[in-house]
């Protein structure tokens, strides 16, 4: 029996209110009183504390996640134990709504936006070669500001370039039921392309309100490898073609029939969501979430083996919630008290437009009443100019973008008569070739999407590290009158930002 530590110190640390629970250990809520930051601290169960390859597992995959370092991967702050001798670990404690409370009548532009940024974590672990094994929606949280944060790298698999080998006993299968790639429930090894089936799983479910699979977690397992999904679109018939494509070849059975790298996954879901409307493209927050109850883990046994099918050889299956799992069986989160995911049913979705001819101009007629992009829906709206561009001229990268009005809360003016957003991508490696850029412009609430013809000069960059909100902080401070009015703002690997009185140039250097 596990005993709840709540008001408890834990170091510097006060125990506040427990967020889950399961068979591994317990999550909770903390404050530092002295510093007045909260934490969220994972405690590893009594029943495993003399365990020394659970606790060995629990502490290198904890420095994993630092390994990683990524924006949208929750970090790691502190680990250590307590005075009977079970490991805790201090992690960021995330603000917001798992993708568990988002409903199915979401903006279509929203559920990808967020998936996007969920294969850009995963794009980042897996170039250390870390995997992450247990992607589920309960796994991934939306900010406050409408960015996905993922959690839970326990069960995580190491590369031995990190000096961590298969801790994985013969026969054990580590993950969710419900998101595990075939090679898991078959007890194989799984590599990023497992992560990737995870999340066309997700992405499934987040469109049409199911999972591609339903029933008990045996007959989940068996579906994964023997059956085909129903196609997206038998739920949700409005659904663009492309982007049920993009879902179905994720969770194709043979990893090598899915996308090879997330990157590849996350270019594939940008070209299909430029089939999406700007109304589409609206943060999963408020009216999109719904509350959910607390988080329990069951135990649950696997049915007797049955011989013919080699895929039966799985081991014992134990499940642990908010992914405390560390070592044995399948970690499955299940809700109290909470009912099947609400199928699709139309309405909402938002008119779908279709992406023009790559040779004409491209006109997207956004809400009449919109009178500026706020910082949230400036992210978004990125993603959708990328997407827009990447349809036109495929391998292409984002160069610069430009903005006429920021204002002094760091969101987008479009009612002034000036009003100009302009987004430049170009292709790499054919910057001399035709077609080999695109310029997505919004003038007030009037887009157009021009491709571009050589020469396609200029640095390819990352998306921005600082928010438009903390550059006109940063400017404000040299010059306090610039906080009066609205500032342009031009990015190209750095910072341009033309006041009244001058240029200022600053470095994209945020944390």
């Amino acid at each position: 029996m596990q005993v709840d530590l709540v008001s408890a110190r834990v170091g510097p640390y006060r125990l506040e209110r427990m967020l889950g629970r399961g068979g591994m250990g317990r999550v909770y809520a903390a404050v530092n009183e002295a510093a007045g930051n909260r934490v969220a601290i994972k405690v590893l169960a009594e029943t495993f504390a003399d365990d020394p390859g659970i606790i060995e597992r629990f502490f290198t995959e904890a420095r994993a996640v630092n390994l990683i370092a990524h924006e949208n991967i929750a970090s790691v702050i502190d680990l250590d134990r307590l005075p009977d001798g079970r490991p805790y670990i201090v992690m960021e404690l995330v603000d917001g709504q798992t993708l568990r409370e988002v409903k199915p009548s979401a903006p279509i532009g929203g559920v990808v936006h967020a998936i996007i940024e969920v294969l850009a974590a995963l794009e980042a672990a897996h170039a250390i070669g870390i995997v992450h094994r247990d992607l589920k929606p309960d796994n991934v949280m939306i900010t406050a500001r409408g960015h996905a944060k993922v959690l839970d790298f326990g069960i995580a698999k190491l590369t031995r370039a990190h000096g961590a080998g298969p801790r994985t006993a013969t026969g054990v299968v580590l993950g969710t039921p419900e998101y595990m790639a075939p090679e898991q429930v078959a007890g194989g090894t799984p590599d990023a392309r497992s992560d990737l089936y995870a999340v066309g799983v997700m992405l499934y479910e987040l469109v049409t309100g199911k999972r591609p699979f339903a029933g008990s977690d045996w007959d989940v397992m068996r579906a994964h490898v023997q059956e085909a999904p129903p196609p997206p679109r038998s739920l949700r018939p409005d659904l663009p073609q492309v982007v049920e494509d993009v879902i179905l070849r994720a969770l194709a059975k043979r990893p090598e029939d899915r996308y090879e790298t997330a990157a590849a996954m996350s270019k594939a879901l940008r070209h299909a969501a430029a089939a999406f409307g700007r109304e589409s493209w609206k943060p999963l927050a408020g009216e999109w979430l719904a509350p959910v109850a607390i988080t329990k883990a069951p135990v649950v046994a696997p049915p007797p083996s049955r011989t013919g099918a080699p895929w039966l050889a799985v081991g014992a299956i134990a499940v642990a919630a908010i992914g405390i799992a560390v070592g044995i069986g399948v970690a499955r989160s299940q809700r109290e008290d909470a009912s099947p995911p609400e199928p699709w049913r139309p309405p909402p979705p938002p008119p779908v437009v279709v992406a023009p001819p790559k040779t004409l101009e491209a006109v997207v007629a956004p809400p009449a009443d919109a009178q500026s992009l706020d910082p949230i829906e400036w992210s978004i709206y990125l993603d959708h100019a990328l997407a827009i561009a990447f349809s036109q001229v495929s391998a292409t990268n984002l160069q610069s973008f430009k903005i006429s009005h920021v204002t002094p809360a760091g969101s987008i003016r479009l009612d002034a008569s000036d009003s100009l957003v302009e987004v430049v991508v170009t292709r790499a490696l054919a910057a001399h070739l035709p077609d080999c850029g695109v310029r997505v412009t919004l003038r007030g609430t009037r887009e157009t999407v021009e491709v571009l013809q050589p020469p396609c000069d200029g640095a390819l960059i990352e998306r921005p590290r600082c928010s438009l909100a903390l550059v006109r902080e940063r400017v404000t401070v040299r010059h306090p009158l610039a906080d009066r009015g609205d500032l342009s703002v031009e990015f190209g690997g750095r910072w341009v930002v033309r006041t009244d009185a001058e240029t200022v140039t600053l470095a994209d250097d945020c944390p």
